[in-house]
């Protein structure tokens, strides 16, 4: 596990997500570890500008990063910051919570965050402007439990724009970012009945659409493949029509994760917009 992360630090420090990876190995690494003194030391030398003891020292560097990026110019560089640093505090939080209470004491569902600290999440979630980001940090969050992030209130505002965002937005979205987003946000829109028929209409219309350009192709399979996982009868015209027009569906259902495999690598730079497949 901790080689892994190791591998993706590049990518985690490009959008401001190591000490994310950091609550993770906080709270994993005295089960995934024969020598977690070790594996402390060498793992968040290589993930943090400084060596830090506890999580607490991360808090209040996340906490920093947040109030300086809420001073700065709206860029999305900025947004990238807030994106992270929301994600990180979140986590971290939990970690917090979790050295303070036995196993039993986490099961409870109804467990929140502190006021104060929510807040904090949420102020930094508030100032993102770029929306992709936005809807990928809130409904992220707002999924959290074990504490939850949020109450009951507040999921219910944030989730409600998020469905309200994602109907402005998919219909201008690569057609890969938008199927992210709404396979990501299912569970919310499922909330909100009519909205999410028309998400599942615009989503769908696009997978149909004919092209003769080989990388929308190739991407309205992975779109194909990941819709079937999706337990909505309303997506079934959609795919009964791709398949009618696709053949050798057999070979990509079996290779799932090549159609993914083959957009990133051969893709050189990402653009904004791809930055939510990552």
């Amino acid at each position: 596990m901790f080689v892994t992360l190791c591998d993706l630090l590049p990518l985690f420090k490009k959008y401001n997500l190591e000490n994310y990876v950091l609550a993770l190995f906080w709270e994993g690494k005295s089960r995934y570890e024969c020598n977690p003194v070790r594996a402390h030391h060498d793992f968040l030398e290589k993930f943090s500008t400084k060596y830090v003891k506890n999580c607490e020292e991360l808090i209040i560097e996340v906490q920093q990063q947040i109030i300086e990026a809420k001073k700065s110019n709206p860029s999305y560089q900025t947004d990238i910051q807030l994106f992270g640093a929301s994600l990180s505090l979140a986590r971290l939080f939990q970690v917090q919570y979790h050295s303070g209470v036995s196993e039993n004491e986490m099961c409870y569902i109804d467990m929140n965050l502190l006021t104060n600290e929510s807040d904090q999440i949420l102020s930094a979630i508030e100032n993102i402007n770029d929306r992709v980001l936005y809807i990928l940090a809130t409904s992220t969050i707002s999924n959290m439990k074990y504490p939850f992030i949020f109450d009951e209130d507040q999921k219910y505002v944030l989730r409600s724009k998020i469905v309200f965002l994602l109907s402005e937005l998919l219909s201008n979205l690569p057609l890969l970012v938008s199927t992210l987003l709404f396979v990501r946000c299912e569970s919310i829109c499922q909330a909100f009945p009519s909205k999410c028929q028309h998400l599942i209409k615009i989503i769908g219309e696009q997978l149909i659409s004919i092209s003769d350009d080989e990388e929308t192709i190739e991407n309205q399979k992975a779109v194909y493949v990941a819709l079937r996982m999706i337990d909505d009868s309303s997506l079934t015209p959609f795919l009964i029509e791709f398949e009618k027009r696709t053949k050798n569906l057999g070979n990509l259902l079996q290779m799932n994760s090549v159609i993914f495999h083959r957009y990133f690598t051969d893709l050189t730079l990402f653009n904004n917009s791809d930055h939510a497949l990552l």
